[in-house]
């Protein structure tokens, strides 16, 4: 399988480099062997395994791709980018790595001319790999085989699941369920596997009101999205925008189904109206 920007070879070295890094943060967690310190303004801890796991697949992907930006969560020095750029989280949720959960994944996406085309999300505890991206199709191999994604058909909010967050409690979201007529919701770590769960048809609607994502916490997941037919987009600005700087997503980000988006983005205006700003 191939793409106009990712050839058969290409992809599957890049997935199985993601891999290798899901094999290293497993064994950064099963060994305990590891450091932790708080970044400093909110933005949560990092260990050694991000570090290492960072510095393992910029090295594998500038080496494939020697014209193509490589930017890492843990390496973002980069101030000009090229037609094609990597993001890297080499551990999103961090938080459950540290804690001991199963909810934390290894993310890559590629972002094209602008726009998120490609993208991997591995979750090393569960073995569960979801990638795809344009011309690719959607998919998640785990070791029983691999089976193709597709979002709900879910139309009726009173009957849509929300994905949230398992280690970020937020009112905003909560209101936005109760505005919204959400009855079912779901906590889980990992901003990635929330809407990799989306994707999966899990879940129909995941919100993010807290201000604190990036382009690489959105990227690969809302590559693998678009291929299974649902949508990502901000409350003020469309889709995020893949450009140098700003690298955080100072508003709101909405992924779902495609088929409840457009109630759910209204829900956040008025949401996000009534409380004056992001939390």
């Amino acid at each position: 399988m191939a793409s106009d920007f990712l050839d058969a070879d290409a992809l599957c070295a890049v997935l199985e480099w993601v891999r290798e890094a899901g094999a290293m943060a497993r064994g950064f967690r099963q060994s305990g062997a590891y450091s932790v310190v708080e970044k400093g303004g909110g933005a949560g801890p990092v260990t050694e395994a991000d570090e290492a796991i960072s510095a393992f697949l910029m090295q594998a992907l500038q080496g494939a791709f020697p014209k193509d930006t490589v930017v890492s969560e843990e390496s973002p020095a980069a101030t000009q980018w090229q037609r094609r750029t990597w993001l890297i989280d080499p551990i999103d949720g961090t938080l459950d790595f540290v804690r001991g959960g199963e909810e934390f994944a290894v993310m890559v996406g590629l972002v094209v001319a602008g726009a998120p085309r490609f993208g991997v999300v591995y979750q090393p505890m569960l073995h569960r790999l979801y990638w795809g991206g344009a011309g690719l199709g959607a998919w998640c191999a785990t070791p029983s085989g691999t089976v193709a994604l597709r979002v709900s058909t879910c139309a009726d909010l009173s009957a849509a699941v929300m994905v949230k967050s398992r280690h970020h409690p937020s009112s905003a979201v909560d209101d936005l369920g109760a505005e919204l007529g959400i009855a079912r919701v779901q906590e889980m770590g990992s901003m990635g596997l929330k809407v990799a769960a989306v994707a999966e048809g899990r879940a129909d609607v995941y919100v993010n009101l807290s201000g604190k994502s990036s382009l690489w916490d959105v990227a690969g997941p809302q590559a693998i999205l678009e291929a299974a037919g649902g949508r990502l987009s901000g409350l003020e600005a469309g889709t995020p925008a893949y450009v140098p700087a700003p690298l955080a997503i100072a508003h709101p980000v909405v992924a779902s189904n495609g088929q409840v988006h457009d109630q759910v983005q209204r829900g956040v205006a008025r949401v996000f109206g009534r409380s004056g700003g992001l939390r």
